[in-house]
């Protein structure tokens, strides 16, 4: 492949969002990325690198959605949830590939959102360094309910509160949730 084509591509990945960490994920040829310039990346499947990322969801999807069984394709932010049919029953968004993360008292915390007929149905927390006394606070506490319900714009302008006693902690979940559903 010329130099031209090479950097052709490179840019046709980076407008499409793709980043070092997505790059070895993406296999199409020049003419399929010429095509695909245009518009998102096609739904590719999970590979089995990329995976392990999104498990770290799994316990708080399936406690969102019991049917919930495994992942599907993912496009941009957004990964298929799948029920044991291997039928789209939702989507988890993931937060974008840079923003401002505000750390919780123990560092970040990861975060995604679970989506599904366009409305948010919960919030699953993943890999973090929060002492879990606290982490369980805030799971436990009204504040992820707030979101349920709500699209993603009205998601956006939610004004929610801090769990006492677990303010960091809620405060780093809160910016990640704002960061995804913006």
């Amino acid at each position: 492949m010329s130099i031209s084509k090479l950097i052709f591509c490179a840019l046709v990945l980076a407008a499409a969002g793709c980043s070092e960490e997505t790059l070895p994920v993406v296999e199409m040829s020049s003419e399929k990325a010429i095509q695909n310039s245009a518009s998102l990346p096609a739904p590719v499947e999970v590979p089995e690198s990329r995976r392990r990322n999104f498990d770290e969801f799994a316990g708080d999807i399936r406690e969102i959605l019991p049917e919930f069984a495994s992942f599907g394709k993912y496009q941009g932010r957004e990964v298929e949830l799948l029920d044991s049919d291997s039928k789209v029953i939702a989507f988890l968004r993931l937060a974008p590939e840079k923003y401002e993360r505000m750390e919780g008292f123990e560092g970040f915390v990861n975060v995604a959102v679970v989506v599904k007929n366009n409305r948010i149905c919960g919030i699953a927390i993943g890999k973090n360094s929060e002492t879990p006394r606290w982490l369980q606070r805030v799971k436990r506490s009204p504040m992820l309910k707030a979101w349920n319900g709500k699209t993603l714009p009205e998601a956006a302008e939610l004004e929610v509160d801090a769990v006492t006693s677990a303010t960091y902690t809620s405060n780093a979940v809160k910016a990640e949730v704002r960061a995804i559903v913006k």
